[in-house]
């Protein structure tokens, strides 16, 4: 649905996404990069396919390294993709530039009611826009 929404708006997937999203590469392929890394070296030392006087090694630190970026790289590409997608976050990021969630009506223009909510005069759909709403 919010697919639908992000096309019939007319905008490019970049308007959409917040300067939060923005990093969420780089936390996640670092954090997946590490985890991953440390955890298949540890794997490795359990079972006995390095001994413990290997350990610090130029191999065990060229294998962490390709460990680190062989996989925080795709998962850091992944959830930049994908990431902002979240029903959550794609209400937060069209409700940023002035657009109805449900139909990606125009709402910018609309005089809120006393509560505070927008209503969509195309869904009837009441939505809160967002402080830092921005004309695209």
């Amino acid at each position: 649905m919010i697919r639908d929404v992000v096309k019939s708006s007319g905008i490019n997937r970049i308007g959409f996404v917040g300067r939060e999203d923005s990093s969420r590469f780089w936390i996640t392929f670092i954090l997946s990069g590490l985890y991953f890394a440390f955890s298949m070296q540890l794997f490795f030392l359990i079972f006995g396919m390095y001994d413990i006087s290997t350990l610090f090694d130029p191999f065990w630190f060229m294998m962490t390294a390709f460990l680190f970026v062989g996989f925080g790289v795709p998962m850091g590409i992944v959830v930049r993709l994908t990431g902002w997608r979240s029903p959550q976050r794609a209400k937060r990021a069209v409700l940023s530039i002035g657009y109805c969630p449900a139909c990606a009506y125009r709402l910018f223009d609309i005089e809120a009611e006393p509560d505070g909510c927008t209503v969509c005069p195309e869904c009837g759909g009441a939505w809160r826009l967002c402080e830092n709403t921005t004309v695209q």
